[in-house]
């Protein structure tokens, strides 16, 4: 059995190697993704001339994009790909795909499952030269695939939260915060999660990183509200510890605790623990939605 793995890159995967040869090819690995995101409709021949070859003559690409079928279907199986007509479509029965089997989860509720199974941006990394449309295609695909994946996120740390699950709560914030690193609603949520599993130090780091993000890369200041956010659990943090330690003095035991330090406006640049996102989340609460992409 072939799996196509679509998200973090392109590649297909058997039960013991990597495909490589004549069906690797780019352009070949290209149409593949496309019958398979396009599952279960077909895609017409023109189409996919369109996206995969549209500065070559018509005589040149329908013949190219007969190679590529040939070739995917020596490689994977006669049934892989299957025609009618004009028409041409992914056979998943044949060919596992990544990408179908998370849209599958999404469909049937199954959001934790749906969230294990994206590895990455769709096709990252991965281009063709003189396919303008193409690439069209691609970004559209992947900023659907990856407001469904932020969405199954924020569902599954609600739930979390409603279980009152503080550190799975924790787990899905971060991964979103991971995913949308600038986004100050989100931050908040982070914060908040974190307070409420009792991790004060971790929701004060967190702003920091947030704050060092946005200066960096953005040129902006956090909300003054996420500041005085973690000023306000600094000020409770240090009022615990005086507690402590004044209850050690009495006790004659030292006191270990460790102060954070303040998150100032100002700020400069610490180091960080999340990567960037290429753009700012959404700052509304996120809802799946399922369009067609064409």
């Amino acid at each position: 059995m072939f799996v196509l793995k679509l998200f973090g890159g392109l590649s297909i995967e058997s039960d013991h190697d990597v495909l490589s040869g004549q069906a690797a090819q780019r352009h070949r690995l290209a149409l593949l993704a496309l019958l398979a995101v396009h599952h279960p409709c077909a895609l017409s021949r023109d189409k996919a001339i369109a996206y995969l070859w549209p500065e070559r003559d018509a005589d040149r690409a329908r013949n190219l994009l007969n190679q590529s079928v040939h070739a995917l279907r020596r490689a994977l199986g006669e049934r892989a790909i299957l025609s009618s007509g004009d028409y041409l479509r992914f056979h998943p029965d044949l060919v596992d795909c990544d990408v179908a089997a998370f849209e599958g989860a999404i469909a049937a509720g199954n959001l934790e499952r749906a969230a294990g199974l994206y590895g990455g941006a769709f096709l990252d990394g991965f281009f063709l030269s003189h396919a303008r449309e193409f690439e069209r295609w691609v970004d559209a695909a992947r900023e659907r695939l990856e407001f469904t994946y932020a969405a199954a996120l924020e569902s599954l740390a609600l739930q979390a939260a409603h279980g009152r699950d503080s550190a799975r709560a924790v787990e899905w914030w971060r991964r979103l915060a991971a995913l949308r690193p600038y986004d100050g609603r989100i931050a908040v949520r982070l914060v908040e999660a974190l307070e409420s599993a009792g991790d004060r130090a971790g929701a004060i780091r967190h702003v920091r990183v947030h704050a060092a993000l946005l200066r960096a890369d953005l040129e902006m200041e956090p909300d003054r509200a996420l500041l005085d956010r973690a000023e306000q659990l600094r000020s409770n943090q240090c009022g615990l510890q005086e507690d402590a330690e004044r209850a050690s003095g009495r006790s004659g035991e030292p006191a270990r605790a460790v102060r954070e330090p303040a998150v100032a406006a100002s700020e400069p640049v610490a180091g960080r623990s999340i990567v960037p996102g290429p753009r700012t989340g959404p700052r509304d609460p996120i809802r799946p939605h399922h369009p067609h992409t064409s």
